[in-house]
């Protein structure tokens, strides 16, 4: 399926900052769930044809104290000739799973959830970005917050982008694919990104708002 709104504003970010635009995150909300979307437009990955592709990671943000649900789901992100963003919105075995968060009862009169009206509207949020480019950027900060780490914590509490030259490190590549499965664990690897983890459910549910970070090289 087409991603109109996700098309223009990465054209509209790359054009304004170039490389230094080609990563940024929005929220969204679905529900009484809130996601965060994070949009990488390089070219990282190959999929099952050999075609390059770009990943868009979207994740299922704890708004409750103590709340240790999980989901994250990799969108394979193409670009067709007429420099539209495409991606399919199949979830595989990431669907029972967004449909527990959800809280839709199999049972429940109307129509059914359909994977690609969550892909749109997920997609479509993507808007907020080039309005308050500060807040949906990557930014660089000089350390992660006292008591967030990338391998140690029960909690799940967001991303952390590292630099150029430093990847993702074996343990916290052990804990994001024991939590989060090989698909997940092999995208955080190629993109450089750790999955950050508390014991405070405090900062569980308050960090994700900030967490995808780049700390500073000394």
């Amino acid at each position: 399926m087409d991603l109109p709104e996700l098309s223009s504003v990465s054209n509209t970010i790359y054009a304004k900052y170039k490389d230094e635009g080609t990563r940024f995150k929005w929220r969204s909300k679905n529900g009484t769930a809130t996601f965060e979307s994070i949009f990488i437009n390089e070219p990282i990955g190959l999929d099952e044809n050999g075609r390059k592709y770009a990943p868009l990671m979207i994740s299922y943000v704890p708004v409750r104290e103590g709340d240790l649900n999980t989901w994250v789901h990799t969108y394979e992100v193409h670009k067709n000739n007429e420099a539209m963003l495409y991606a399919s919105a199949y979830l595989g075995d990431d669907y029972q799973s967004l449909r527990n968060i959800l809280g839709i009862d199999d049972n429940a009169p109307g129509p059914g959830f359909q994977p690609g009206n969550f892909l749109a509207a997920m997609q479509h949020d993507s808007l907020s970005v080039p309005g308050n480019w500060t807040s949906h950027k990557i930014r660089y900060v000089r350390a992660k917050p006292r008591g967030v780490g990338t391998t140690d914590g029960k909690y799940f509490c967001g991303w952390m982008n590292n630099p150029t030259g430093k990847g993702q490190s074996p343990k916290n590549y052990e804990k994001t694919l024991k939590r989060f499965g090989m698909r997940t664990a092999s995208h955080c690897k190629k993109a450089r990104i750790s999955t950050c983890w508390t014991d405070d459910p405090g900062k569980a549910w308050k960090l994700p708002e900030g967490a995808i970070e780049v700390p500073v090289r000394s």
